[in-house]
């Protein structure tokens, strides 16, 4: 007995997550009781073309995304129905175009109409106000409704019955089967033997909720200091420099502090930090001279704690204190930098942390400042979530013995001699 072929309606067959998933299914069904065909709304090269044709799928793309010409577009709708009796069920992925599709698909006999709901929300933009306006028609003359969460069948299908299909995944396809390669791959990435490493394949952009992954890899970075992220994806450039600021503001980009660790230290703060830090700012400022004839700038290495997860992890277990990042200022690029303090810290304890750095400056002859943020109401060891962009950071601990008698004095500090000579 042949197959029953099913019709997926599709933009066309690119490697995004909708397609995917149809593949995934495609290649798991016994294809001997089951057969897909496709229907394009682009006539271009895609990179499933070559399974699905060695599946014993067919192919059929029509142009309208790229000329939208609807009349066209219904005619060959006709035409293609009309040549292909053997469908009896079309599957629609595609929201936008349903309401053209699927009511010709209705005139055309075929008795069961699938929707299928992949997404929760619209892009941002007037291209997603077009397909929301669109996609609101899909509903109307469905006979069956699927969603790959019940959000996604909500958004699509409002109080119509649906039914959430999750997106199964083979996880057997992902196994490291290559010893060689694996490490190869990681080693490209520049990710160590004891570094656990999360990958997310996805398309930048805000149907994909990059913001929501990068904060819950934050808390998963707090606990797992080791473990790295990749985002692997195209997108729109803008989008994507926003998610590079978001990561750097929440500590996720290069650490200055697991660069230290991988110098040999078991965790920054410890004894040795300032060492490992002199020769990490040395051999940045000497690469910068090396690499820019006829342009000038600031290198070297910066230690703003609440915006390095790495620093972040050591301050919280109480290895990285206000008096060791002291010490480090005198052989980096900067003072001491985003440090959260307790907000009972009294006006004379932070304008003699002031002085402290002033003082390393004036004698190393060197950029030094101090940008701490009295977090009011909170006490040493909590963490200060500043949300958004801004970050988080626990806060630490200070002295607060009084040095309010010696800051009254006044005055400044004093530049240091150069020479006895003359």
């Amino acid at each position: 007995m042949a197959p029953i072929r099913v019709l997926q309606v599709m933009p066309a067959m690119d490697a995004g997550g909708m397609e995917t998933f149809v593949m995934n299914v495609y290649r798991t069904i016994d294809r001997d009781k089951v057969q897909f065909d496709f229907l394009y709304h682009y006539d271009k090269p895609c990179f499933f073309d070559d399974e699905i044709c060695t599946l014993g799928g067919s192919i059929y793309k029509m142009t309208v995304r790229q000329d939208n010409n609807l009349p066209r577009y219904l005619r060959e709708l006709r035409e293609l129905f009309a040549a292909h009796p053997e469908w009896r069920i079309i599957h629609g992925h595609y929201s936008g175009f349903g309401m053209f599709y699927n009511p010709v698909a209705r005139r055309a006999g075929i008795p069961v109409r699938v929707g299928h709901s992949h997404n929760t929300a619209y892009e941002p933009n007037l291209v997603g106000r077009l397909d929301k306006l669109m996609s609101s028609r899909f509903n109307a003359g469905l006979t069956d409704r699927f969603a790959c969460s019940q959000k996604a069948g909500e958004m699509l299908f409002g109080k119509s019955p649906f039914t959430v299909l999750p997106n199964g995944i083979d996880t057997a396809r992902f196994a490291a089967r290559d010893p060689q390669r694996r490490a190869l791959l990681r080693g490209e990435l520049g990710v160590a033997d004891n570094e656990i490493l999360f990958g997310h394949v996805g398309r930048f952009s805000a149907q994909k909720n990059h913001p929501g992954l990068l904060k819950i890899f934050a808390a998963v970075r707090a606990r797992l200091p080791k473990a790295r992220l990749v985002l692997l994806g195209g997108g729109e450039p803008g989008y994507i420099e926003e998610i590079q600021n978001l990561a750097r503001s929440l500590g996720l980009g290069d650490s200055v502090a697991n660069i230290l660790e991988e110098m040999g230290l078991e965790t920054c703060g410890c004894c040795g930090t300032t060492a490992c830090l002199a020769l990490l700012n040395d051999a940045v400022k000497k690469g910068g001279v090396m690499a820019s004839n006829h342009v000038g700038g600031l290198s070297g290495a910066f230690i703003p704690v609440s915006e390095d997860a790495g620093m972040i992890h050591a301050a919280e277990i109480g290895c990285l204190t206000i008096e060791k990042l002291e010490a480090m200022t005198a052989v980096c690029s900067v003072g001491i930098d985003m440090v959260i303090i307790p907000g009972d810290t009294t006006p004379a304890v932070i304008s003699a942390l002031i002085a402290d750095e002033a003082a390393i400056g004036m004698v190393n002859s060197k950029t030094t400042a101090v940008r701490v943020i009295p977090a009011i109401g909170r006490k040493a060891g909590e963490v200060l979530d500043f949300g958004g962009l801004l970050g988080y950071g626990p806060i630490m601990p200070v002295n607060q013995r009084d040095p309010s008698v010696f800051i009254n004095r006044g005055g400044r500090l004093p530049a240091p001699m150069q020479s006895l000579k003359n």
